[in-house]
């Protein structure tokens, strides 16, 4: 019932269970329902990476995902695991076994029926030893799938892993497709720009660096979609695509730039709305523990001390950001409000701090040096077509040329930067990773997840290799109460926070514009929900 009270309830009628009848009762009359029909216009300055939600690595691949290849669960607003391809599901604790429960009649988009098959094939591909995959992590301790019959099917885990029914967000993929395909083969099938899922909307059309294009899946077994389809703009800039938005050619801008937010909000006031929510991820510069300069904490502590943030915050984001002094976002049950270290803005330090590592000596190019003759010089590899990342790229290269530290800053694709950080070979990288509604962060600091025999496991992109770490990381994961998983959170926050294995910039807080003929938008702690319920206004 979980969709059909989102509707009635964004129409504006009172939903209640009444345990006694087993029966849901509205206590308000409903108004019409939306109109069917319509093209929502949206804008994106990230092209998705691939759409196969097993190697898909980047946030617009992964939102697409959403509406394409659903998982065995959503997330309500709230972060909270709701059905989506699994009608129910138990825990046995002593067996350490989930039970999912499957809707039947659910199709994919080919018209198939999907099965508990499906999701065997799915995660069997993730156990293989073939896969590289970055959702090996995350599944780390997944023992066994097991098909009890066609809607029924137990994952059974090697240890409690709390943010494991979180992680059942992940896209189904479908056996019949993939059945033949080697598993080093599955991203560059042609399902990778061609998914076939079980989602509200089917990919159409792909055109690279223009468009992607959705239609409505008619037999989506929750709430059929009330929009015709979806059309998705890519625009290499964020403030081109923004001027598209002022002129009507997108309906639906997701993160106005930060500087002209103001003067839009009040352009167009009587013509769209806004929404201003937290983005569900932060801006960090990763160094890479390879680089034995950048391994020792005085140089890390040293780049921080270098810049000022809240300066940045003020000047490139008119202030609409959260400084971040951890790894946890501020709409997480697992932030750290106090205790921080917040590494204020004092180049004194900064240059005290290098003279201490050995770099004593500035040479004719004003560039430190050690006795060795190592200089202080490194590239910054960051993404194209983020104009913050290279406002942000060109602040930190002049606020640490002042310490006498050189940087050399590249401009990459994201394929190319992802092809770095999954080789580790960078020594500097400017990116905002996508963060789960459950706060474990194993994937970014355990030190299983970093290089294996030359291959990134996980997200540990910087190498980082602390036993400490890894035993809370394991602790976090170990049980299920909220309570003590907080307070191991807590422990990791000040240990990252002391040990800076990244230097975290800030959480922007993104101004979705949207024009008033969008209606029917849910939102969820990170960002839109829901798709099927969004409709066009005649």
């Amino acid at each position: 019932m979980v969709p059909v009270r989102f509707v009635a309830e964004n129409l504006g009628a009172t939903v209640e269970w009444i345990e006694a009848e087993r029966i849901v009762r509205i206590t308000r009359d409903m108004p019409a329902l939306p109109p069917i029909g319509g093209i929502l216009n949206r804008g994106t300055n990230m092209e998705p990476d691939t759409l196969n939600p097993l190697f898909s690595n980047n946030n617009m691949s992964r939102w697409i995902n959403t509406i394409t290849n659903l998982g065995l669960i959503r997330l309500d607003e709230q972060g909270i695991p709701v059905n989506s391809l699994a009608d129910r599901w138990t825990w046995d604790a002593q067996t350490l076994t989930f039970r999912f429960w499957l809707r039947q009649g659910v199709r994919w988009h080919d018209g198939r029926t999907f099965s508990a098959a499906d999701v065997k094939f799915t995660f069997d591909t993730i156990l293989d030893p073939a896969y590289t995959g970055v959702r090996k992590g995350d599944f780390a301790d997944l023992a066994s799938v097991t098909v009890i019959d066609a809607h029924t099917v137990d994952f059974r885990l090697s240890r409690i892993n709390a943010p494991f029914l979180s992680r059942m967000v992940l896209g189904i993929l479908p056996q019949h497709v993939f059945a033949n395909v080697p598993i080093a083969q599955m991203n560059a099938q042609p399902f990778s720009r061609a998914p076939i899922g079980t989602g509200p909307f089917k990919l159409d059309r792909w055109v690279t660096g223009q468009t992607l294009s959705f239609t409505r899946h008619g037999a989506y077994h929750l709430d059929v979609p009330f929009l015709d389809g979806m059309l998705f703009r890519v625009y290499q800039d964020n403030d081109v695509m923004a001027l598209a938005w002022e002129n009507g050619e997108i309906d639906w801008h997701g993160s106005l730039p930060a500087l002209n937010a103001s003067r839009l909000m009040a352009d167009f006031d009587t013509r769209a709305y806004f929404k201003e929510i937290p983005a569900p991820q932060y801006e960090f510069v990763r160094p890479n523990m390879g680089n034995r300069i950048l391994a020792d904490r005085r140089v890390r502590i040293a780049l921080m001390h270098a810049i000022d943030r809240p300066a940045m915050v003020n000047s490139m984001l008119d202030g609409r950001a959260h400084v971040m002094l951890g790894h946890q976002l501020p709409t997480s049950w697992a932030f750290l409000r106090t205790g921080l270290e917040p590494y204020a803005f004092n180049r004194t330090r900064a240059i005290q701090l290098l003279t201490e590592a050995g770099f004593r000596t500035i040479g004719a190019d004003g560039i430190r040096r050690n006795a060795a003759g190592d200089r202080m010089s490194f590239t910054l590899l960051t993404t194209a077509g983020n104009s913050l990342r290279a406002d942000m790229a060109a602040y930190l290269q002049d606020m640490w040329k002042r310490i006498g530290i050189e940087i050399r800053i590249e401009v990459a694709t994201f394929p190319v930067v992802i092809g770095a950080l999954n080789r580790s070979t960078f020594d500097l990288v400017l990116l905002a990773p996508g963060l789960e509604a459950d706060p474990d962060p194993f994937i970014y600091f355990h030190s299983s997840q970093g290089l294996v025999n030359n291959m990134m496991v996980g997200r540990n992109n910087g190498n980082w290799n602390f036993p400490e770490y890894d035993r809370l990381l394991e602790a976090g994961r170990a049980t299920f109460d909220v309570a003590e998983r907080r307070a191991i959170y807590h422990q990791l926050e000040q240990l990252i926070n002391r040990d800076l294995p990244f230097l975290p910039m800030f959480n922007v807080q993104d101004v979705h514009g949207i024009h008033n003929r969008v209606q029917g938008i849910v939102w969820g702690i990170t960002g839109p929900i829901l798709p099927e319920l969004v409709y066009i206004r005649r």
